[in-house]
C-alpha cells in the first residue's frame, strides 16, 4: 500500500489532461490468448504504480469554480487503497460491423495484476467522442503514448487502481484496430452491440482465465458519446437479459431529432464543429440513400468532409474544414435543411430512430447526469429523457448547476465533476 501523500500525487497524474510519459513499466510479449466467445488478449503491459508520482504534472486552478484540485480531494475520500501493479491489455472480441456482418473489434482491459477476486466488479467504460482511430482506448501503450491523448483511459485506470475494479473500454466500430470502416457516430444499434458484446465477452474471460467462480457485479458508464453509447447499450443488455448492477449515463446526445437537430441548424457558432462532419459521414455509411453528400452538403464541403472525416485526420484538421464562424448549417444545402425540419422525411426519421429513449424505459438502477448550461450537448437532451422516462424508483437524475468554462468548453469543464459523481454512485452501490 502507498502513503496518502503519494496517492494524492497519483490521483492528480491520472486525471490531468497534460501529462508526461509513463515509465518503469514492463511489456509482456504474449501470443494471442483466445477465450472461447470471450476476449482475445493480444498484448499486455504491467505497470508499476509506485513509480507514477514521479511523473506528476499539474494544471492551474480557477478559484471560482470546481476544479481539478477539488476533484483530487474528493477522489481521495472515496478510497484509501492503491494496488501496486495494474495490467493493461489490448484485446479483441467478436461483434458485428456497420452492416451487421461478423467482425473482430478491439478494446482495452485494465485489471489489478495481483488478481481478480470472486466479487470484483467489472465496469464497462464507454469512451466519449474521438475522431482519430489511433486514439481509441486499445491503442494506449504505457511508456509510449502521451497520457494527455488518452484522458479517459487515465480515468479508467484510476478507477481500477483505487477501487480494485476491472475496467473494460470498447473502441467501437471504425475505431482502434477496425481501420477498414467508418465510425458509426450516434448510430444506436451499432454502438449498443459493440459495447454489449465486449461486456459479455469480458465476463466469460474473467470466469475462464482469471476466476472461474467470479460472481462480481457489472456496471456500464460513459460521458458524451460514451453517455449515448451507455444508454443504447443498457437497452441492448436488458433485451439480452444480461444482469447489471447499475448504469451511469452522463451528458450524452440522446435526443438527435430534437435537441441535437437544433444544434445542427442553429444560427450561432458551435464550439466543436467536427461533430457535424463526423455524424454525417457515419450516417452516410449506414443510410446512403438518405444522407448523400452531394445532396446534403454545399461545395466545397461535399468533397472535403467525406475525404478527411475518416478517422485518420485530427479534430483540429476537421474543425478547420468547417466555416470560420463555426455555424454548422452553413455547410448544408437548403433542401437538406428542409428535410431535417420535415418530420416525415427519411433523414428526420433516421435521426428519430437513433434517439436512445424511444419505446423503452430502463429497469436497471440508473444514474443520469447533466450540466444545465452544457455548450456542446444541450441540456434539452437530459430534459427530453427525463420527460419520457419519468421518475421510476430505479432512476436517479442529477441536474448540475451552470458552470463557467475553465477549459475550452463547458462540456470539457463538466467532465471531471461528472466522473467523480459517477464513480461515487457506483462505490455506494458496491458498499450496500
Amino acid at each position: 500500500m502507498m502513503k496518502k501523500t503519494q496517492l494524492k500525487q497519483l490521483v492528480a497524474l491520472t486525471i490531468f489532461s497534460i501529462f508526461t510519459l509513463f515509465s518503469c513499466n514492463k511489456k509482456e510479449d504474449t501470443e494471442n490468448i483466445p477465450i472461447e466467445d470471450g476476449l482475445t488478449i493480444v498484448q499486455q503491459y504491467v505497470v508499476d504504480n509506485q513509480d507514477l508520482p514521479e511523473h506528476f504534472a499539474g494544471l492551474p486552478e480557477d478559484p471560482n469554480v470546481f476544479g481539478y484540485q477539488d476533484l483530487y480531494n474528493e477522489l481521495l475520500n472515496l478510497s484509501d487503497t492503491l494496488y501496486e501493479q495494474h495490467t493493461f491489455s489490448k484485446v479483441t472480441y467478436s461483434s458485428t460491423d456497420n452492416h451487421g456482418n461478423p467482425i473482430t473489434l478491439s478494446g482495452l482491459l485494465i485489471n489489478p495484476t495481483h488478481g481478480i477476486h470472486d466479487g470484483t466488479p467489472i465496469i464497462s467504460h464507454n469512451h466519449g467522442t474521438e475522431l482519430e482511430k489511433k486514439l481509441a482506448p486499445s491503442q494506449f501503450v504505457p511508456g509510449q503514448s502521451s497520457p494527455g491523448d488518452f484522458a479517459e483511459v487515465m480515468i479508467a485506470w484510476l478507477y481500477s487502481a483505487m477501487n480494485n475494479w476491472v475496467v473494460i473500454m470498447p473502441d467501437y466500430q471504425g475505431m482502434g484496430e477496425d481501420v477498414s470502416e467508418l465510425h458509426p457516430y450516434c448510430i444506436k444499434d451499432r454502438l449498443a452491440v459493440s459495447s454489449a458484446d465486449m461486456l459479455e465477452a469480458a465476463k466469460k474471460t474473467i470466469k475462464s482465465k482469471f476466476n472461474a467462480s467470479w460472481q462480481g457485479n457489472s456496471y456500464i458508464m460513459g460521458y458524451s458519446e460514451g453517455g449515448y453509447v451507455t444508454m443504447a447499450a443498457l437497452e441492448e443488455l436488458e433485451k439480452r437479459n444480461v444482469e447489471l448492477k447499475g448504469a451511469v449515463i452522463m451528458e450524452g446526445p440522446y435526443d438527435l431529432s430534437g435537441s441535437m437537430r437544433e444544434v445542427m441548424l442553429a444560427d450561432t457558432a458551435f464550439p466543436v464543429p467536427y461533430f457535424l462532419p463526423m455524424m454525417l459521414v457515419g450516417y452516410n455509411d449506414i443510410y446512403p440513400d438518405y444522407f448523400k453528400f452531394e445532396e446534403m452538403l454545399v461545395s466545397p464541403y461535399d468533397t472535403a468532409i467525406p475525404e478527411y472525416t475518416t478517422g485518420f485526420y485530427s479534430t483540429d484538421f476537421v474543425n478547420n474544414l468547417m466555416p470560420a464562424d463555426h455555424i454548422l448549417k452553413e455547410v448544408l444545402t437548403e433542401s437538406f435543411i428542409d428535410s431535417l425540419n420535415n418530420t416525415n422525411s427519411n433523414a428526420h426519421q433516421a435521426l428519430y430512430e437513433n434517439n436512445t429513449y424511444i419505446n423503452w424505459i430502463p429497469t436497471t438502477e440508473t444514474f443520469i447526469w447533466h450540466c444545465e448550461n452544457n455548450d456542446c450537448v444541450p441540456f434539452g437532451n437530459f430534459l427530453k429523457v427525463k420527460s419520457v422516462f419519468g421518475s421510476p424508483s430505479n432512476i436517479t437524475y442529477k441536474q448540475y448547476p451552470p458552470l463557467v468554462p475553465i477549459f475550452h468548453t463547458i462540456h470539457q469543464t463538466a467532465a471531471p465533476i461528472a466522473f467523480l459523481d459517477g464513480a461515487g454512485w457506483i462505490i455506494e452501490r458496491e458498499r450496500e
